[in-house]
């Protein structure tokens, strides 16, 4: 189980989830815990090689529509070119820990983009309501109908009690929104903080 840092959890399983296999976000949850949390315990990275890696994802200057790219390139340079210094002046006894932490790059990649393809399919089936920051962010700022900018990220379904809560639907409760609802009206959650797949019948 992971618990974020706005107070909501992923779960590796989610038996009773509605929601289509292909749209399940514990999958992710279960390669997040499995193939990076137990390797960032294992290297017990501090809080500033978590930062570098963190901007090493973030400066890809591979990524269409960039206006300088060779900017980002050289940002990303400095900050592995910083990362390998702090690991050489802290003098681990184990030698190749900077090799280490690089290989947790592709991983971390890879559970990227599998999460930007989960919410595009979210996104194109209706299934969830994406907050416009989170599209921009992953999704390259496409444009967001009024539906959707009016509506809470996936993420944040708090409940009364403050309690953590699942960003995934894990329950049958009942979501009674359906297409043919006007762009304006509030979209129900249930209970338990679970979003159900709309109705893909009404024309």
């Amino acid at each position: 189980m992971l618990l974020l840092g706005n107070n909501c959890i992923i779960t590796k399983q989610c038996p009773d989830s509605k929601v289509a296999p292909n749209l399940d976000i514990s999958k992710i949850g279960a390669r997040i815990i499995d193939e990076l949390v137990s390797a960032i315990k294992d290297l017990k990275l501090d809080d500033s090689e978590l930062a570098c890696i963190k901007a090493l994802v973030f400066f890809d200057p591979s990524v269409k529509g960039l206006n300088q790219p060779q900017q980002i390139k050289a940002l990303r340079h400095q900050v592995l070119n910083n990362l390998e210094d702090y690991v050489s002046d802290k003098q681990y006894d184990l030698r190749g820990r900077f090799g280490e932490i690089l290989l947790l790059l592709p991983v971390l990649q890879s559970i990227t983009w599998q999460m930007i393809q989960q919410i595009e399919l979210a996104k194109m089936f209706g299934v969830a309501h994406i907050d416009s920051l989170l599209q921009e962010m992953l999704l390259g700022g496409e444009s967001v109908d009024n539906a959707t900018s009016s509506t809470p990220p996936l993420s944040t379904f708090p409940n009364s009690s403050n309690s953590p809560t699942h960003m995934i639907p894990c329950s049958g409760a009942q979501n009674t929104n359906s297409m043919d609802q006007s762009n304006d009206a509030p979209i129900p959650t249930s209970t338990c903080n679970s979003i159900e797949p709309e109705s893909m019948d009404d024309s």
